[in-house]
């Protein structure tokens, strides 16, 4: 199924690491929420930390990744 909607889609180089990339930091930031851990940086753990900073730096390629243009 995967590799038909590749197929079907044209990517820039990069993109379905980034797309991976994010979406993989977005799941982690919001399930690091359920565990009973410590949270000493503004209600989040040093991973939730460093998963929003990734997102941050991808903020611009987000719209670009989620666009999808069809070959004709």
């Amino acid at each position: 199924m995967f590799l038909q909607f590749r197929r079907r889609y044209r990517y820039e180089n990069g993109d379905l690491f980034k797309f991976y990339l994010v979406s993989y930091l977005s799941f982690r930031f919001l399930i690091d929420f359920i565990k009973p851990d410590f949270h000493p940086f503004l209600g989040m753990s040093a991973i939730q930390v460093a998963c929003l900073l990734a997102i941050l730096y991808y903020r611009r390629s987000i719209p670009q990744i989620f666009q999808l243009t069809k070959f004709d």
